[in-house]
């Protein structure tokens, strides 16, 4: 059985860069408790290499602001 997983992402401005570098959303909600916005993306290899590529941008950007 192939079981797909889930992110919820309540990080908008991660989220805005993951949907720039072609990663789409599957939904998006607010937490009844919390109140928080998040987007909804499929727990795919792909998704974590992205995060894996944001991460480093992000970090290479640091360095150059340095």
């Amino acid at each position: 059985m192939n079981k797909k997983k889930v992110i919820y992402n309540y990080n908008i401005e991660q989220s805005n860069q993951l949907i720039k570098k072609g990663m789409f959303p599957i939904g998006c909600g607010i937490n009844p408790k919390s109140g928080g916005f998040f987007l909804v993306f499929s727990g795919t290899p792909g998704y974590f290499n992205t995060l894996d590529l944001i991460a480093l941008e992000n970090k290479q950007n640091e360095q150059i602001q340095e």
